[in-house]
C-alpha cells in the first residue's frame, strides 16, 4: 500500500488528503477498515505499474513492503518523483536485500539465513502463506543508485534495528537481531539539475 500513510494517527494529524493505491483487494479492504472515520480518505484499487500518476500532486508518498515485488523500480521511482511537489517526500520500506538474495527459500519462521547470490539481480520465487510469490532482488547499492539517478535527495536510510520493547518475548527479539529484515529509505524531491 502507498500514499501519504504512516499509520491511522498520521491521517488525523495530516488530515489533508489520503490516497491509497493497491493492487490487492484484500489489502484495500484492510485499509478501508483501518482508516474508517478519518476524513479526506480516497482509496483506489490499482496497480503501481499502470496507475496514471498526476504530476506535482502529492506532498508525501509512502510505500510499505511493496516495491520489492515490482520489476521496474526505476520507472516507479520516476513516476513517484514526477507526482511529488518540489520538497515532497518519498518514504518506503522493502524486504532487506539479504533476505531476498538467495534463490533457495527458507520458508517458515527461520532460525538461520542463507545470504547467497547477492549480486545476481532479478526475480526470486518464494513460498509465502502456501502460495508462490515472485520478488525482485536488488542490492542496497542498486536501490540507492536508482534513487539518485531519479534525482531524489536521500535523507535517511535505516535497516530497522529491532527494538526490544516491540517484542512480546526476549527469544523472538534475539532471533530478529541476527539479520536485518527491512530496509527503509526517506527521500526528498529536489529540483532536477
Amino acid at each position: 500500500m502507498w500514499g501519504c500513510h504512516f499509520s491511522k494517527k498520521i491521517g488525523t494529524i495530516y488530515s489533508i488528503l489520503y490516497r491509497d493505491r493497491d493492487g490487492s483487494q484484500k489489502m484495500l479492504e484492510l485499509a478501508l477498515k483501518n482508516l474508517a472515520g478519518i476524513p479526506n480518505v480516497k482509496l483506489t484499487h490499482a496497480s503501481l505499474e499502470t496507475y496514471d500518476f498526476k504530476k506535482e500532486t502529492y506532498d508525501c508518498i509512502f510505500s510499505q513492503l511493496t516495491l520489492h515485488y515490482l520489476e521496474d523500480f526505476k520507472q516507479i521511482c520516476e513516476n513517484i518523483y514526477n507526482s511529488l511537489r518540489t520538497g515532497g517526500e518519498f518514504v518506503f520500506s522493502v524486504q532487506h536485500p539479504v533476505l531476498t538474495s538467495a534463490f533457495i527459500s527458507g520458508g517458515g519462521k527461520r532460525g538461520n539465513w542463507v545470504v547467497d547470490d547477492y549480486f545476481l539481480i532479478g526475480e526470486r520465487v518464494e513460498l509465502w502463506i502456501d502460495e508462490k510469490v515472485v520478488k525482485v532482488h536488488r542490492t542496497i547499492e542498486q536501490y540507492f543508485k536508482i534513487l539518485q539517478d531519479c534525482q531524489f535527495n536521500i535523507i535517511n536510510l535505516s535497516e530497522a534495528t529491532p527494538d526490544q520493547s516491540s517484542f512480546s518475548s526476549e527469544k523472538e527479539w534475539k532471533r530478529c537481531q541476527r539479520i536485518p529484515l527491512f530496509l527503509l529509505f526517506a527521500c526528498e524531491k529536489r529540483r532536477r539539475k
